[in-house]
């Protein structure tokens, strides 16, 4: 969005409710101008139920809004971007087509093999590539993955998110102090970690374990907060001296927050990514991901198996320091130019 408003291409930033309590520090952080469309505004999902129920709401919503939430130019041509693998994402493939909009995805290609792992986004990537006009792939392996797709596919050679975590890292470099030694950040929110009783029970026995060996910072997404509190967890946690919990931050403050921890606990793919640029130790909590940066040299799948857990804590040294970097072409650029000279030539 920041590269397109510095080409002067209108657009229209939807939002739908995703990151409902940070969305608006995001924007002002990044310092993106354009005022947004809302089609969302109630309580953050936190549930499965919760998230059938706003998926319907807003469909109605933009069914009824479209004048006011779709942007076409003169020649009548429209593009709708969406990202990665969120219910949000089929929600906008899924009206997109049904407004006849060419749908651009960006974060396209990502595949983790296993249709129902990870659980709903596994299937949500595979809908929305039979979907998608144009798909924007980070890297070769992504593209490779589109090779039968209908889609005209553009390699990035990097995720979008290099470029958010580039303009982070500045803000961080100009507001802040050195290296907090001696601790590490958990993150858990995926549906199929959370919402699987037994799974989630060893998630947290595992933290708790790495709670004897480092401080553990665990950052609560509201869903995550929401399980805890209905499983009576929270209280479990909150008497473990050795760890802390916050809320979810915005971005910036959680970039600040992990590149200067000793390593990362995390479900997410974006965070694993982005940890591999900035060289800090991850251990991923999944059997399996749709990404392959880090694996191998920053990252480790732990298959929940203390085991992995131990031998990741006891080598630290083999996973640190080697970072990806963040100064290749900017993908995010690569992006706004093609869809400013598809603008161009449809008038």
């Amino acid at each position: 969005m920041l590269e397109l408003e510095s080409m002067h291409v209108p657009f229209r930033m939807i939002l739908t409710g995703q990151h409902q309590e940070t969305m608006g520090l995001l924007i002002r952080q990044f310092g993106i101008k354009t005022a947004p469309v809302i089609i969302y505004d109630g309580k953050e999902v936190a549930g499965v139920g919760q998230m059938i129920f706003w998926f319907f709401i807003c469909f109605f919503k933009i069914f009824i809004r479209s004048r006011d939430v779709f942007a076409r130019n003169a020649a009548g041509v429209g593009y709708l971007l969406i990202h990665g693998d969120t219910a949000s994402t089929l929600l906008g493939a899924l009206v997109g087509r049904l407004f006849g909009l060419s749908i651009v995805h960006v974060e396209a290609g990502l595949c983790s093999k296993r249709i129902f792992d990870p659980f709903p986004e596994e299937i949500i990537r595979r809908v929305v590539a039979k979907m998608s006009d144009i798909a924007f792939c980070p890297g070769s392996w992504a593209v490779a993955n589109l090779a039968t797709s209908r889609s005209f596919v553009v390699n990035t050679g990097r995720n979008t998110l290099v470029d958010s975590l580039a303009i982070a890292l500045e803000s961080i470099k100009a507001g802040e102090g050195g290296r907090i030694d001696n601790y590490a950040v958990a993150s858990v929110h995926r549906t199929e970690n959370i919402f699987n009783k037994k799974r989630f029970s060893v998630i947290l026995e595992l933290i708790e374990e790495v709670s004897r060996q480092r401080h553990v910072v665990f950052v609560l997404h509201p869903s995550t907060q929401r399980i805890l509190e209905k499983r009576r967890l929270m209280s479990r946690l909150r008497l473990n001296p050795n760890i802390s919990l916050v809320a979810r931050m915005g971005y910036f403050e959680f970039i600040g927050l992990v590149s200067r921890a000793d390593f990362v606990i995390t479900d997410g793919g974006g965070n694993q990514e982005e940890l591999s640029y900035l060289g800090i130790p991850t251990l991923v909590m999944r059997t399996v991901t749709e990404r392959s940066e880090g694996i191998g040299s920053t990252a480790v799948i732990c298959c929940f198996e203390r085991a992995v857990v131990n031998n990741f804590i006891a080598s630290l040294d083999k996973f640190s320091g080697k970072a990806e970097g963040t100064s290749l072409p900017s993908p995010s650029r690569m992006i706004a130019v093609e869809l400013k000279r598809r603008v161009d030539v449809n008038g």
